[in-house]
C-alpha cells in the first residue's frame, strides 16, 4: 500500500470519527437533544465542589484514586503521596462546568466504536470518572470516549487536543453527548497527578557529600563569608569505616584546606553546589516497594543557618533520573530583621507583618518537606550535576589561574 493510499484511509477514519453523531442519526437513532430544553444545560447538575472528597479515574489499562485526607488531596496508589491541588481543582471545576452540546441515541454496537463501552479492559471501553463524598456516597459518574474535532487536525489526530469529547452518563447508556472540552485531565497516570514541589535547601552553612568514589565537605562561618574545604576526602559508610570517625576540622584558610600541593577551593564551584540544592523539583514518585539502590548510592548532608539538616540519599539512576529520599531534621528558626533607625510606626507594622507572613510560609514549606520522608522520589540527574562530584573538581585550576595573570 503506497503512502498516498495510507493518507486517504487515515483521513477517512478521522472524518468518520468526527462525524459519528451525524452517522448515528442517519442510522435511525433516537431524537436529537438539540431542540430539547436541556441543550446548553449542565451535564452534571448535582455535582458540587464542596461535596467531593474522592475521585476515581478508571481507564482500560489502569486506574487511580485521588482522596482528600486531613485537608489535603493524596494519591492512594502512591501510598498517600500529595496530589497536585491545582489539577484536582481543575478537574472538579471542569466537570461542574460541562454543558450539553449535542446528543444522539446510540446502539450497543456503536458504543465501542466511540470508546464508550462499559468501563473495563475490553476493547472500546470508556474512561470512567467517579466523584464521591467523604462517606463514600456516589455524587456523579461520567464515561468519556473519543475526542471530536470541528475540522480535521493537522498531523496525528491521537496527539491532537481536540475540540471536545464524546461522553455518556452510565444512567443513560442509550445516548451519546458531546461536550466542548477535551477533558485532558481525565488520566489515570500517577505522574500527571503528583505534587511536584520538592525540596528547597537555602541558607546553607555546610554541605557534605559521601560516595563510594570519595566526597567532600565545605562550610562557611557566615552567610556572606567564603566557603572553606575540609582537607580529606569524605567516604561513604559502605566504602570506608573511617567515615564513622569525627569530621575533620574545616581549614582556617580556603587555600590551606585544599591539602598539600593542591590549589585553592574555587569559590564559584563551591557556590554552584548550593544553587543546585536550592530547588529540587520532583519528576515523579516511585511505587511502594521499588528497589532504589540506596545502599550503593551517595548521601548529601546539608546543614543550614536556619537550624535544619537535610539528609538526601541518592540511589540508582534510571532514565536520567535518580531515586532520592529526603529526611529533614531540626526545628526551623528565623531571626527577625533588625529595625532601622528612626523607623516610623507604620513602617514597623509593615515590617513585622511581612516577617510574620514569611515565617508562616517558611514553616508550611518545612512541614511539607518533612512529610516527604517516607517516599522514594525521582529527581532529574541534572539537578545533582554540581553536587555529586569528586573533591578535586572543586579546586581551582592552577594553570588557568596562572594564565590569567
Amino acid at each position: 500500500m503506497n503512502k498516498g493510499v495510507v493518507i486517504i484511509f487515515g483521513f477517512l477514519a478521522l472524518v468518520m470519527g468526527a462525524g459519528a453523531i451525524v452517522a448515528l442519526r442517519d442510522q435511525g437513532a433516537s431524537t436529537l437533544v438539540a431542540g430539547d430544553t436541556k441543550l446548553g444545560q449542565p451535564l452534571l447538575p448535582q455535582l458540587k465542589a464542596a461535596d467531593v472528597a474522592r475521585i476515581t479515574i478508571r481507564e482500560p489499562e489502569a486506574s487511580i484514586t485521588l482522596e482528600k485526607k486531613n485537608q489535603r488531596w493524596v494519591i492512594n496508589e502512591r501510598a498517600g503521596f500529595p496530589a497536585d491541588l491545582d489539577k484536582v481543582t481543575e478537574l472538579v471545576v471542569k466537570a461542574i462546568e460541562l454543558k450539553i452540546g449535542q446528543a444522539e441515541g446510540i446502539g450497543d454496537k456503536d458504543r465501542a466504536r466511540m470508546q464508550l463501552g462499559a468501563p473495563g479492559a475490553a476493547e472500546g471501553a470508556a474512561t470512567a470518572v467517579q466523584f464521591a463524598a467523604a462517606d463514600g456516597k456516589m455524587l456523579a459518574e461520567l464515561w468519556i470516549g473519543k475526542k471530536y474535532f470541528k475540522s480535521a487536525p493537522e498531523g496525528d489526530a491521537a496527539k491532537a487536543q481536540g475540540d471536545g469529547r464524546f461522553v455518556m452518563l452510565p444512567s443513560d447508556t442509550g445516548r451519546v453527548v458531546t461536550v466542548a472540552d477535551p477533558l485532558k485531565q481525565a488520566t489515570s497516570s500517577a505522574t500527571d497527578w503528583i505534587a511536584r514541589e520538592g525540596v528547597v535547601v537555602e541558607n546553607i552553612q555546610s554541605i557534605e557529600v559521601k560516595s563510594a568514589e570519595g566526597g567532600y565537605r565545605i562550610a562557611r562561618a557566615l552567610l556572606d563569608t567564603p566557603w572553606e574545604l575540609d582537607g580529606a576526602d569524605v567516604k561513604s559508610a559502605k566504602s570506608a569505616k573511617s567515615a564513622k570517625s569525627a569530621k575533620p576540622a574545616v581549614a582556617g584558610k580556603a587555600g590551606a584546606a585544599a591539602g598539600a600541593g593542591a590549589t585553592a577551593l574555587d569559590q564559584s564551584r563551591a557556590s554552584s553546589t548550593t544553587y543546585a540544592l536550592a530547588k529540587l523539583d520532583l519528576d515523579n514518585v516511585a511505587a511502594p516497594g521499588t528497589d532504589a539502590g540506596f545502599e550503593a548510592g551517595s548521601e548529601i548532608i546539608a546543614s543550614t543557618f536556619d537550624g535544619l539538616e537535610y539528609r538526601i540519599k541518592v540511589g540508582r539512576l534510571v532514565s536520567e533520573r535518580y531515586y532520592v529520599q529526603v529526611a529533614l531534621q531540626g526545628e526551623p528558626r528565623r531571626s527577625a530583621p533588625s529595625a532601622p533607625a528612626n523607623e516610623k510606626p507604620e513602617d514597623k507594622e509593615k515590617r513585622e507583618k511581612a516577617f510574620a507572613e514569611d515565617t508562616m510560609r517558611f514553616n508550611q514549606r518545612i512541614g511539607r518537606e518533612k512529610a516527604l520522608a517516607p517516599f522514594t522520589l525521582l529527581v532529574a540527574k541534572a539537578k545533582f550535576a554540581d553536587v555529586l562530584k569528586k573533591r578535586d573538581a572543586l579546586l581551582a585550576d592552577a594553570k588557568k589561574d596562572a594564565a590569567k595573570k
